[in-house]
């Protein structure tokens, strides 16, 4: 089961079904709005207009209202969409990209040897990337200029979840023990 909010704050739903494949639903309308029938192993919501993502056989199926978006061969194991839903970024091990849904056009991202990305988050403004990984770190690249801008460490655990706030200034984090913690990415704020 997978669950996320779209742009307008609908609740979307993915559930999986008897027979290879799922079905998306709109929570609130009680509507089915895609079923898909190839065999998927993780499914991954939108931001909104029945947008999701789904890897089956090493390759991350983009769709919109149940009709291919994009397809990305990668066997990704992190899949976040940008608020406005025109791009995407994909984590695997060593490996992290944000996709233009639109012209298909990829960013490769700097990633340390062996980094295993847990969580990834757009800010509001779309001008930064933040992953949480397994190895306790959070980090923070510039979207531009694809260039890393920080490195926090703080978690005695992995970190499992990432959220920019409103301002895009400070991001949030959930380590596996439940910590909550807040970095500023501007500190002449402080």
């Amino acid at each position: 089961i997978a669950l996320g909010f779209t742009s307008d704050q609908r609740l979307m739903g993915a559930w999986v079904t008897q027979k290879p494949g799922f079905q998306i639903w709109d929570v609130r309308a009680r509507r089915r709005v895609a079923a898909v029938t190839e065999a998927a192993d993780q499914v991954w919501i939108g931001s909104g207009n029945g947008q999701y993502a789904y890897r089956a056989n090493g390759r991350i199926m983009f769709r919109r209202g149940g009709v291919a978006e994009r397809t990305v061969p990668m066997n990704a194991s992190v899949v976040k969409f940008e608020h406005s839903g025109t791009r995407a970024a994909l984590a695997a091990r060593n490996d992290l990209r944000v996709i233009d849904l639109r012209s298909g056009a990829e960013t490769r991202l700097q990633a340390s040897k062996g980094t295993n990305f847990n969580a990834l988050a757009f800010s509001p403004d779309g001008l930064k990337l933040a992953g949480g990984t397994q190895d306790r770190r959070l980090l923070v690249w510039e979207l531009k200029s694809a260039g890393l801008l920080h490195v926090f460490e703080g978690h005695a655990y992995p970190v499992r979840d990432v959220a920019f706030l409103p301002d895009s200034n400070k991001v949030t984090t959930l380590g596996a023990d439940g910590t909550v913690r807040v970095f500023w990415l501007d500190l002449d704020q402080l």
